[in-house]
């Protein structure tokens, strides 16, 4: 086949047809394969030239084989349906550890090094703080850029890994964003954490927005957990600089220190 007077004026020097003439399409139609759905097992006729890409009868099977199959936890192993098809681990709890509680701590890893486990352990030491070539100082507050993640493992722990609302798998979440206080770091009291899924958390955000800005923090999602004085801070427009009556920071780690020096005025904690 060659192409037509019209494909060659546009500079084409063969043709995209499979075919030469309705005759011979019709031919090839009627000459059709006949094959089994890889999903029902039932009977299909499928063109010659389009065996690889047709294997299914019909949408619903090709959905239903692709459909997301349960899992075993690699940590607790417990049978759960993974949101997406990386995910190994049921919750954040059972996701393993740095340090000892990692199960691959200690083994040696082939073709990468030889040092032994005491090399690298004093090597590691060695290159901590200010003996790395790219320290610069740290941060006044040592271990502050950890209390997301222990946040984060703590809400998975204690309130549990699915949404409060829907029980679908979800994550932790702030009631009341960190933009509203100087530092950051007093968001993190316990009535101020919730889980929730991700449809939820949208929701949440968006009804968090429209209360403060129309003056009604008491309809706040899950303004009945925060204690009373953030409610009149919030009311007032108030940006919270201070620790505030009935937030309980005890459990959620390092903060607890912070919170104690702002309280005692100490200038580290600025």
């Amino acid at each position: 086949m060659k192409p037509t007077p019209q494909q060659w004026a546009k500079g084409m020097r063969s043709t995209t047809k499979r075919y030469c003439s309705k005759k011979c399409a019709a031919q090839a139609r009627s000459n059709l394969v006949s094959r089994q759905c890889a999903g029902c097992a039932s009977p299909i006729q499928v063109h010659p030239h389009r065996l690889s890409e047709h294997n299914y009868c019909s949408k619903s099977c090709y959905l239903k084989a692709h459909a997301i199959q349960p899992r075993t936890c690699a940590g607790c192993g417990a049978t759960f349906l993974p949101p997406n098809p990386r995910q190994k681990h049921c919750r954040q709890a059972c996701v393993p550890k740095h340090g000892a509680a990692n199960p691959n701590f200690g083994k040696r890893h082939p073709n990468m090094f030889r040092h032994t486990a005491d090399v690298r352990s004093r090597l590691s030491r060695d290159r901590t703080g200010s003996g790395n070539p790219a320290w610069k100082g740290g941060s006044r507050l040592a271990g502050s850029w950890q209390h997301q993640t222990y946040v984060s493992a703590w809400a998975a722990e204690h309130i549990g890994p699915n949404c409060e609302v829907c029980g679908k798998p979800g994550h932790s979440h702030h009631v009341v964003p960190g933009r509203y206080f100087q530092p950051r770091a007093l968001m993190q009291f316990r009535q101020n954490v919730v889980v929730l899924c991700t449809l939820h958390h949208r929701q949440s955000v968006s009804a968090f927005g429209q209360a403060v800005r129309s003056g009604k923090p008491r309809e706040i999602p899950f303004a009945e957990r925060l204690p009373e004085s953030i409610l009149q801070a919030l009311g007032q427009g108030d940006c919270l600089s201070e620790p505030m009556a009935g937030c309980d920071y005890s459990p959620l780690g390092n903060v607890g220190v912070q919170v104690a020096a702002l309280r005692r005025g100490d200038d580290r904690a600025s």
